[in-house]
C-alpha cells in the first residue's frame, strides 16, 4: 500500500511538472493530448498495481487457510470429543436425577398414604372417645341440667 501511494505521489509530481511547462512551448492541443495520455498511463499503472496487490493478498489468504487447515481440523475433532464426553456426563446426571425423582415420588406417595391412614385412625379414635364420653355422661348424669365446663 505504501508502495502504491509512493508511486502515486511520484506520478502526480511528474504530471504537475510536465503541465507546468509554459503554454507557449507547445500548442494547446498537444498539451491536452499529452496530459490525457499521461493520465491514461497513470490509470493503467495504478490498475496493474492494484491487481497485483489483490492477487498477492488472495494468495496469502489461501496460503494461511491451507497452513492452518490441519490445525482447525484437529481443534474441531478435539472439541467434538469433548462435547461427546460432556453430553454423556449430562445424560448420566439426568438419569440419576430421574431415578432420584422417581424415588422421591414413591416416598412421597408412601408418606401421603401413611398420613392418610394415620389421620383416618385418629379421626376414628376421636369419634369413639366422644361416643364413650357421651355414654358415660348419660349414665352418670344426675339431672337434666347441663354440666358446667
Amino acid at each position: 500500500m505504501r508502495f502504491c501511494l509512493a508511486g502515486l505521489g511520484v506520478t502526480l509530481t511528474a504530471i504537475l511538472l510536465l503541465t507546468a511547462v509554459p503554454v507557449s512551448a507547445k500548442p494547446a492541443q498537444s498539451q491536452d493530448n499529452t496530459l490525457h495520455q499521461e493520465l491514461e498511463s497513470f490509470a493503467a499503472a495504478l490498475k496493474a498495481h492494484s491487481e497485483r496487490a489483490m492477487a498477492a493478498a488472495a494468495q496469502a489468504a489461501r496460503g494461511a487457510i491451507d497452513d492452518n487447515k490441519n490445525k482447525i481440523d484437529d481443534i474441531k475433532s478435539d472439541l467434538t470429543a469433548q462435547m461427546e464426553t460432556f453430553r454423556a456426563l449430562l445424560n448420566e446426571q439426568k438419569a440419576r436425577f430421574d431415578m432420584i425423582g422417581e424415588d422421591a415420588a414413591a416416598k412421597f406417595d408412601t408418606w401421603t398414604q401413611a398420613a392418610v391412614e394415620s389421620w383416618t385412625e385418629m379421626h376414628r379414635s376421636a369419634l369413639e372417645a366422644l361416643d364413650r364420653l357421651q355414654d358415660w355422661l348419660e349414665q352418670n348424669a344426675v339431672s337434666d341440667e347441663p354440666i358446667p365446663v
